[in-house]
């Protein structure tokens, strides 16, 4: 019979991998959150105690759509310029 370099996976080894990929995926999405809520403040210029929405409709238009417009592209300078080194 042929052996196969395949081993199945031990059930406390898939058990203890799936818990830490569960809580790495966790904290990436909550930086990620956190990151997000940031650009918001700095992009609309609200402050602490209040809400998105209200952020944002207190924006005027012209700062609303330069958030919109300048954000990616200064994102996406900063990317470029980090693969070309």
């Amino acid at each position: 019979m042929a052996s196969s370099s395949f081993a199945a996976p031990r059930p406390l080894k898939l058990a203890v991998v799936t818990v830490l990929v569960g809580i790495g995926a966790g904290l990436a999405g909550m930086t990620l959150a956190l990151l997000l809520h940031a650009i918001q403040h700095l992009a609309f210029g609200y402050g602490a105690g209040d809400s998105f929405l209200q952020g944002v409709s207190d924006a005027s238009a012209s700062r609303r759509v330069l958030a919109l417009c300048l954000w990616p592209a200064r994102v996406g300078r900063r990317c470029i310029d980090s693969a070309n080194r």
